[in-house]
């Protein structure tokens, strides 16, 4: 019998019977690194309402989240419960708060066979199954989505189920072998709606992201994504329109009119897009929501004009429903990197599918990765350029970003063949790795340490934009202000990364002395744009920093380090 089994068994000597609710407790993390930012952690939400869905009166489900509550408040609550199941969904870079979290539980009083089973799940779970059974033995790993596994986990903590059986999880037997199963998908147009247990809070006390989804899964293969493995499968739209409008018209009566889709590939199936803004409208939902989308989905080269001009329309009849934002990862304004991220897509069509956005007054956000480990320095020049030409600096979510190598990508495997492949980092999700140019390693470098230096205030002044746009206040002053800084803070950046690729295009190779220059010439220029934010900030240009937490990291920051 292996250990899990054991477990299992003293749950059933506990008491445990069929006619007992199987008690579940989630404990939601988060990354500690983005500070001020807050979002919902739809993932045990989704899978709470999964399982009250599938067993009603079965099962016993609740959902604590370190962003709204402090482990010492969430502990006596978990032992109150009794819970049979504990779930942790671990983020990136979450790896101590798990360890608190599982110290915690072990230090509590239970019964004589009362111990519950401890699940952890997300990412992590799924792409260092290996790592995190080495560093918790006693846990059952979930990977992939995990609908399935969850409920499958219920029937076996009530005896009904062997957990060898169970697909998609991992754990280790009683001879200290690790044991992983396959992963199965459960069908979309079956899926429940999520607990939405936590998500009022989020909203009203946080001021913080709300999620839906729309669908699951990109049809796609860009070589720095992992999501194609993580799911094990392409896009999948066949959550109905009916089901998508469900829970915004649940969130509109939470009193909750702004959301996010969770789905990679919103737009996949453009018709059933259609079909979703006229449930929308149909049902008069009062709801601005956000989607991340392909350019290829906008504007599509190889599409008729009778085509492209249906996208149009699309997008037009999402804006009546209640579009607002559009978020694009366009990557790269060089074709040859684009070719190199495989993202099948021209610089041209980014070119038009921007503007045929900005023609319907959406305002767009692009995600790009400028660096990475196998460019060029022409390249960087390519894609600062286009950047100035579409005017988009201002709009990037990092203009610095360099490409992380993350397990379960494919451009894991291009830098293994290219011998560039480093270490594991310590979230067990990345990868060091060496770059091919010794000048693009000296850019990611200064770009990694500017990115750094700045995280704090970059992300706070981000997010109390945010909050401020979910509070209705988006055309105040302290709206404007928020806005006008960041875009100060971005063109210092684009200007930074400019003159570092003049001069090493210049010179074609590394004057260290020059580079030197530039950094101390824009270090100066940013310390002078920190003092101004500080100045405003007490001003109160940016809104009361007693009512907002965004704020208050920006204060703390700004307060707190010598820059």
């Amino acid at each position: 019998m292996s250990k899990i089994e054991a477990l299992r068994g003293t749950i059933m000597e506990a008491g445990r019977n069929n006619s007992t609710p199987v008690r579940w407790d989630f404990v939601s993390t988060f990354s500690n690194k983005h500070e001020a930012a807050v979002g919902e952690s739809l993932g045990p939400e989704a899978l709470a309402g999964h399982l009250i869905g599938e067993n009603g009166e079965g099962v016993k489900v609740d959902h604590f989240d370190l962003q709204l509550d402090p482990l010492k408040k969430i502990v006596p609550n978990v032992s109150m419960h009794k819970p049979d199941i504990i779930g942790i969904s671990i983020k990136i870079g979450a790896l101590e708060q798990t360890d608190e979290i599982i110290r915690a539980i072990n230090n509590l009083p239970w019964e004589d066979g009362g111990r519950p089973l401890l699940v952890l799940g997300g990412v992590v779970s799924t792409f260092a199954t290996v790592d995190l059974l080495r560093r918790y033995p006693q846990a059952v790993l979930v990977t992939g989505e995990g609908e399935i596994a969850t409920q499958m986990l219920v029937e076996a903590v009530r005896g009904d189920r062997v957990f060898e059986e169970i697909p998609g999880i991992a754990f280790i037997n009683g001879e200290g072998k690790i044991i992983t199963t396959h992963h199965r998908l459960w069908p979309l147009e079956k899926l429940h709606l999520p607990a939405r247990i936590t998500t009022k809070r989020i909203h009203d006390e946080m001021k913080g992201m709300v999620w839906a989804e729309d669908s699951r899964g990109c049809d796609f293969a860009c070589t720095f994504c992992s999501r194609r493995a993580l799911r094990g499968s392409g896009f999948s739209g066949d959550m109905s329109p009916k089901r998508v409008v469900d829970d915004l018209e649940r969130l509109a009566k939470m009193g909750i009119h702004r959301v996010n889709f969770t789905g990679d590939d919103f737009g996949g199936n453009p018709e059933r897009t259609y079909r979703i803004a006229d449930e929308i409208i149909q049902r008069g939902i009062r709801m601005e929501w956000s989607v991340a989308t392909r350019a290829d989905h906008i504007f599509e080269r190889k599409n008729t004009p009778e085509q492209n001009a249906r996208l149009q329309e699309i997008m037009k009849h999402c804006v009546k429903a209640g579009l607002t934002g559009v978020f694009m990862g366009l990557e790269s304004g060089s074709q040859s990197q684009l070719k190199r991220y495989g993202k099948q897509i021209t610089v041209d069509e980014n070119y038009k599918a921007i503007e045929a956005l900005r023609k319907l007054n959406i305002d767009v956000v692009v995600g790009y990765i400028p660096i990475d480990y196998l460019m060029t320095v022409t390249e960087l020049r390519e894609t600062l350029e286009f950047l100035e030409k579409t005017k988009m600096g201002l709009k990037v979510t990092n203009p610095l970003s360099v490409l992380r190598v993350q397990s379960g990508s494919p451009y894991l495997k291009l830098m293994k063949r290219e011998g560039l492949l480093g270490e594991q980092t310590e979230d067990l999700v990345f990868y060091e790795a060496r770059f091919k140019d010794p000048r693009i390693e000296l850019i990611a470098q200064l770009a990694n340490k500017w990115v750094e230096d700045l995280y704090p205030i970059i992300y706070g002044l981000k997010w109390a934009g945010a909050a401020i746009t979910l509070t209705k206040e988006a055309q105040n002053s302290p709206a404007r202000n928020i806005e006008s800084t960041l875009h100060t803070f971005r063109k210092l950046e684009l200007s930074f990364l400019k003159s570092l690729v003049e001069e090493l295009e210049k010179s074609g190779s590394i004057d260290q002395d020059a580079i030197d220059g530039i950094k101390k010439v824009f270090v100066g220029k940013r310390r002078i744009l920190l003092g101004k934010a500080k100045s405003q900030l007490f001003a109160g240009s940016y809104g009361d920093i007693q009512t907002s937490r965004h704020l208050v990291a920006i204060k703390n920051f700004l307060v707190n380090r010598t820059y």
